[in-house]
């Protein structure tokens, strides 16, 4: 990307000669003639993310910077959810597997820690953390599929709304303060 001054107007505009509101404007055309594949292939990008080592709140930014806040906050939240639901069959399919996340939970947090619901919706608005090793707090406080299932849709909730906010934001700024 390059930022190009001329005739004290700025502009930005990558190796292909489009700038970043026409890029935009292209993907939400080409969104808007994909109808129903775009938000599922955004709801399945959710769920093979971990395969490609993409964070999380990338892909919920990215939800709100494509669909909006309600949309993307509606799909992301379906995604983490069907990834939650996959963590947990593989967590219980596979629990040896799961000994570096859980070595790494204990690293942080120490052996005993307890977490409320409440308290671990806020620690996932961290970026910065393992989204899977709150998922280990809640499979150990859970060991039951509804239970977990209910905690973890609770606890994805406020992840969802903040940054498909914030992707929406990012969205509607003017590109010339970037």
């Amino acid at each position: 990307i390059v930022i190009f001054h001329f005739q004290n107007e700025y502009s930005v505009v990558n190796a292909g000669g489009m700038n970043m509101e026409e890029q935009l404007a292209e993907i939400t055309i080409r969104l808007n003639e994909m109808k129903f594949w775009a938000p599922f292939i955004f709801i399945v990008l959710h769920i093979i993310r971990q395969i490609f080592f993409i964070p999380v709140h990338l892909i919920i930014l990215l939800g709100g910077l494509l669909f909006g806040s309600i949309f993307g906050s509606f799909y992301s939240l379906i995604g983490l959810t069907f990834n939650c639901v996959i963590f947990y069959g593989c967590y219980r399919l596979f629990p040896i597997s799961f000994k570096k996340i859980i070595t790494l939970k204990t690293k942080w947090f120490g052996y005993d820690r307890n977490f409320t619901t409440s308290q671990i919706a806020i620690l996932r608005l961290l970026p910065f953390v393992h989204y899977h090793i709150f998922n280990i707090f809640l499979v150990e406080k859970n060991p039951q599929f509804i239970p977990f299932f209910k905690k973890a849709f609770i606890t994805n909730i406020p992840l969802v709304i903040c940054y498909t906010i914030f992707g929406e934001l990012i969205h509607d700024l003017a590109w010339i303060y970037i």
